[in-house]
């Protein structure tokens, strides 16, 4: 692949590899033990309450492996076009001399131009993957809580369910997601 996409990778590989890592220590340990713990606590209190919420679990799991498949594919298609990128640079710049020359400087900007706005279409929909995640996931959230909120208070006007276990297994619920 020459010089150019070696570099290109090395450098956003390891870019990749540290933000991947401050996810894995910020995120992916310390949020799976909030969830399980709150998720505990919510089976101590009402074991009920806590089917709904393990009913909800597969529908977010769907949303999380289908937007990371997409940004996946997105970032991939990025890198390659700045691989690219870099070797057209490289050989205009190696080349600086014949393309005075022959005043081709004209050509090699648009060509950069080309590569450069692809790039850019690449980055915009990982932007567009990772802007419309959120809300969908907050959406489902909202309508599993809802649903939640509807059962809580039906057993609260039944007389089977205190405020108190209402409230602690709101905030559980609220953790959990």
């Amino acid at each position: 692949h020459g010089i150019s996409d070696t570099v290109s990778r090395f450098v956003q590989d390891s870019q990749d590899v540290y933000r991947g890592l401050n996810f894995v220590f910020a995120k992916s340990l310390r949020e799976p033990l909030k969830a399980l713990f709150a998720f505990l606590v919510a089976l101590a209190i009402d074991w009920r309450i806590t089917l709904v919420i393990v009913i909800s679990a597969p529908a977010a799991a769907f949303i999380i492996r289908r937007t990371g498949k997409m940004i996946r594919k997105a970032s991939k298609r990025l890198l390659q076009n700045y691989g690219r990128m870099i070797s057209v640079l490289e050989s205009a710049l190696i080349g600086i001399r014949v393309v005075k020359g022959y005043t081709m400087e004209t050509y090699e900007r648009t060509r950069l131009h080309t590569v450069d706005k692809e790039m850019l279409r690449h980055q915009l929909r990982i932007e567009r993957i990772d802007a419309a995640s959120s809300p969908i996931f907050e959406t489902v959230g909202q309508i599993v809580a809802s649903l939640a909120i509807v059962y809580f208070a039906q057993q609260m006007f039944e007389g089977r369910m205190e405020f108190s276990k209402f409230a602690a297994l709101a905030a559980a619920m609220a953790a959990i997601f």
